[in-house]
């Protein structure tokens, strides 16, 4: 359990962080989104906390809308987070529901071996 709450955890991660890299590689001038200034965007470690700020407000689903994507490639890479983000969402429900219906089905065997076993021994008395 706690073994695929830290794989999670690492491929959230990685996927941040990987978003994050083609932002900076293809988006590092600021002219590619609406809201960040030139005197915002002077050094790299400001360039990637903006662009780290736009992805986790994008993958969280929040979207303030303070920075968006203003060039066609800061699109391009947005509408990609979006897929991955919608496809880990509902892998993560499918999961979530395999293991529910998992649960649900233990428990209906364990009632109708209990009924059974009820069925036997009044059948015995």
């Amino acid at each position: 359990m706690i073994f695929q709450f830290i794989r999670n955890v690492a491929i959230v991660c990685f996927m941040l962080s990987l978003f994050v890299a083609l932002f900076m590689y293809f988006c590092r001038d600021y002219r590619h989104f609406n809201g960040i200034k030139k005197k915002d965007d002077v050094d790299m470690w400001d360039a990637y906390f903006n662009r780290f700020y736009f992805i986790l407000i994008t993958f969280t689903t929040i979207g303030y809308g303070d920075i968006s994507p203003a060039s066609r490639t800061a699109r391009f890479i947005t509408v990609s987070i979006i897929l991955v983000i919608m496809i880990s969402i509902l892998k993560a429900f499918d999961s979530l529901i395999s293991s529910y219906h998992g649960t649900f089905d233990k428990y209906t065997s364990k009632l109708s071996n209990l009924e059974l076993i009820k069925d036997l021994s009044a059948n015995i008395i």
